[in-house]
């Protein structure tokens, strides 16, 4: 509402009635986008507005241009479905329950996510394997279209984990194929140069190390 008196109206010539040419009359770099003209519609009898900005389309919120239409027209309320319920104080009520904020997790503890990471890779990798004839492509296919019916055969023992998004504690080691791959974090770095000996360690000295020649004095007070 604010940015919305920064903008002058005229009438659109060219569409007629309900259209108007929204200007910036000022320019600003906080708005620098702002500096052209855009075509509003507002048509307030159907109760119909746009811009061809598009923002209410990208955001749901209204642009400056159609605010500065409705006091332009002298709008008394706002149309209901140009306030979308989520910017309202009854955003949050009545809603279904959903799944999305929960870990999808395997008794395992390994999420629905990595194992989705690592068949991606393999399937990608088969997939370019297979562009390089028609032969290949078709036994691709069929490959893929046999793995996905025995695939329906194994029960699936993945849901959300109801522990806040905690996973379980996974094993120590998990073998994949010939391969171990350990989940031990790795060692800590540690940090380069000569190690203190104990009797350094336990001296306890202020300043820099060595001896003091005691040579620096001060130019005004000596």
């Amino acid at each position: 509402m604010v940015d919305c008196t920064a903008y002058n109206v005229e009438d659109d010539q060219i569409e007629g009635k309900d259209y108007y040419l929204i200007t910036h009359t000022n320019r600003s770099s906080k708005i620098s986008w702002g500096q052209h003209k855009f075509k509003v519609c507002a048509k307030q009898e159907e109760g119909e507005f746009r811009c061809e900005c598009r923002e209410f389309e990208h955001t749901g919120l209204l642009c400056v241009h159609l605010l500065r239409a409705f006091i332009h027209i002298q709008l008394e309320k706002i149309p209901e479905q140009y306030i979308l319920r989520r910017y309202t104080k009854n955003a949050r009520q009545e809603l279904e329950f959903d799944t999305h904020d929960k870990l999808p997790t395997g008794k395992d503890g390994v999420t629905k996510i990595c194992r989705l990471k690592r068949l991606t890779s393999k399937a990608m990798a088969a997939a370019r394997s297979g562009v390089m004839s028609e032969a290949a492509a078709l036994n691709t296919e069929r490959g893929f279209d046999q793995i996905m019916r025995e695939n329906k055969i194994f029960p699936p023992d993945i849901g959300p984990n109801g522990n806040s998004g905690q996973r379980q504690a996974p094993p120590e080691v998990n073998v994949i194929g010939d391969s171990m791959i350990s989940r031990m974090p790795p060692p800590r770095a540690k940090t380069k140069g000569r190690k203190m000996t104990e009797t350094e360690k336990k001296q306890v000295t202020l300043g820099a190390k060595g001896e003091k020649k005691g040579t620096r004095r001060c130019s005004i007070c000596k």
